[in-house]
């Protein structure tokens, strides 16, 4: 697949499609919201009269919730980097994989009637061992942790094995208790959402960069997620402090995903190589 195939395929403007970073930016709201949820919780639980251990109403709501969510992420994340869609992450790494520096002289010079020059090129050769080395995480990520996720999650085990089942022993008024504790055979970790999601965007970004490839902007805005998130959920005992503390917090953690969705749009210095049909490149003051 040539380049101009790659930006249309995964970066068209049709007004009707779903486009990769159209899911891409689901994906990330969907990992802010669940990172605030654990947040607000680990602000509040002290102060809702959490008296009944693994009996507490107000718990088992609130991980409905939180789990709903999560579900809600893997599904989004099976979507986006499923080997089964051709038009989303893993096609669109197998596709830069496989460029090569003719590709882009070539794109250049149809395109623009510009010849790539050796700083160009050093640019520009990069992005190959980047899309191979980050497809590989990413699809051993998916391989451990989407995949089991899923399996459990969304499917009933072939063996009937949902829960694992851990024996101990528990001391109380002088008796000796054997006890059996359930737990799934998955996990709702968050990591593994965050480490594919920045793989991805280190790859599209440089893409972007080197393929002076024009996408509409996709902003989020993790703050407003932050606010809402606390006042649907009618907390009381947040304070000020602690929202600002959320606040940070989500714009560390989903930094470079939100780098990339507000840097995808226009030809400039931060997504455009600086060649004379671009010469709004050496204007913009855009330093992304």
């Amino acid at each position: 697949m040539k380049v101009e195939e790659i930006n249309e395929k995964f970066f068209g403007d049709e007004k009707t499609h779903r486009y990769l970073l159209d899911v891409y930016r689901e994906c990330v709201e969907k990992l802010i919201v669940a990172n605030v949820l654990v947040e607000v919780w680990a602000k509040t639980k002290a102060g809702h009269g959490h008296v009944k251990g693994r009996n507490c109403s107000t718990c088992a709501v609130f991980f409905q919730i939180y789990f709903s969510c999560v579900d809600s992420m893997y599904l989004h994340l099976r979507l986006l980097f499923s080997r089964q869609e051709p038009t989303l992450a893993n096609a669109f790494l197998e596709s830069v994989r496989d460029l090569n520096m003719e590709d882009y002289a070539s794109y250049y010079y149809d395109k623009y009637e510009h010849e790539v020059s050796e700083d160009e090129k050093k640019v520009i050769e990069p992005l190959f061992s980047l899309a191979e080395d980050n497809l590989s995480k990413i699809s051993n990520l998916y391989l451990k942790r989407v995949e089991p996720y899923q399996a459990f999650a969304f499917h009933q085990p072939k063996d009937g094995k949902y829960y694992k089942v851990t024996t101990g022993q528990r001391a109380e008024e002088g008796m000796t208790y054997v006890t059996h504790t359930l737990s799934r055979k998955f996990k709702h970790d968050l990591r593994p959402a965050k480490e594919m999601l920045d793989l991805l965007a280190e790859v599209v970004h440089l893409y972007l960069k080197v393929s002076s490839k024009y996408y509409h902007v996709l902003k989020i805005y993790p703050q407003n997620y932050v606010k809402e998130m606390v006042w649907i959920l009618g907390v009381e005992q947040v304070g000020d402090e602690a929202v600002e503390d959320m606040i940070t917090n989500a714009n560390n953690h989903t930094e470079d995903m939100i780098h990339l969705l507000e840097c995808s749009g226009g030809l400039n210095s931060h997504n455009g190589l600086i060649f004379k049909k671009i010469e709004l490149a050496q204007r913009t003051n855009n330093t992304c």
